[in-house]
């Protein structure tokens, strides 16, 4: 197809790509935006808002495309991919052979380098979380979730570090959760001889594991399915 809608429409093609064989293979008025282009828009219009918020890339996109030439697209997207790539580099810019440092706003200026912006990223923190898995013939022990990340979800009981009880890790499940990469490590005690004080014990209750279980974060779902038929089958 030669046109950017029904390229567009292809599987796996996107608004870069779907611009790209518009103009290259066709030149037809199409815009593309790229690492390049980025960093050339935002100096020459001292934008200074992050690019890689939805915010920040639909206006990038704004700005393109008014400047993107209906005559010659071609030659105009070669043209400013290329200047991002040799002159208005990385790092500092070689303003003094731009040949569009007349119109600017960041002309022969240090802060030149420091665009475009970008979200600060978030840093990962590592945390272990160690829960109980109690099983009671076909019951399980389930608690409420506490707190308003995770509000109306059940989930394996918390363990303390420390325990009077023997109780044995029968294997770990990681996943992450915002800012956190949490190592889930799951204990279990058998036999369970007293159901209904250790239920107290943990502010829990026993659900039937072949009836309808109320709703389980994934994490603590995944470690049903996957040690819960475990021990059953044993």
């Amino acid at each position: 197809p030669r046109n950017l809608e029904d390229i567009q429409a292809l599987p796996g093609v996107g608004p870069y790509t779907a611009g790209a064989v518009c103009s290259f293979a066709f030149d037809s008025k199409a815009t593309i935006v790229d690492g390049n282009i980025i960093r050339v828009l935002a100096r020459v219009f001292d934008f200074r808002e992050p690019v890689d918020t939805t915010a920040g890339k639909k206006e990038i996109w704004s700005k393109a495309e008014r400047l993107t030439s209906g005559d010659h697209p071609r030659e105009y997207n070669s043209a400013i991919m290329e200047l991002g790539q040799t002159v208005c580099s990385k790092g500092k810019p070689k303003c003094g052979v731009c040949p569009v440092s007349s119109w600017c706003a960041l002309k022969d200026d240090p802060e030149a380098q420091n665009l475009p912006v970008k979200k600060r990223s978030v840093s990962i923190t590592q945390k272990t979380e160690q829960v109980v898995l109690l099983l009671n013939g076909d019951r399980v022990l389930l608690s409420k979730e506490k707190g308003s990340r995770r509000t109306g979800l059940w989930r394996l009981p918390l363990l303390g570090n420390d325990s009077e009880d023997d109780f044995e890790m029968i294997g770990t499940i990681s996943y992450a959760i915002t800012r956190y990469q949490v190592e889930m490590r799951i204990f279990q005690l058998t036999p369970v001889k007293n159901p209904e004080k250790i239920a107290k014990k943990f502010d829990a209750s026993w659900y039937d594991l072949y009836d309808t279980l109320p709703p389980v974060g994934a994490p603590y779902l995944r470690a049903l399915e996957q040690f819960a038929t475990k021990h059953t089958e044993e």
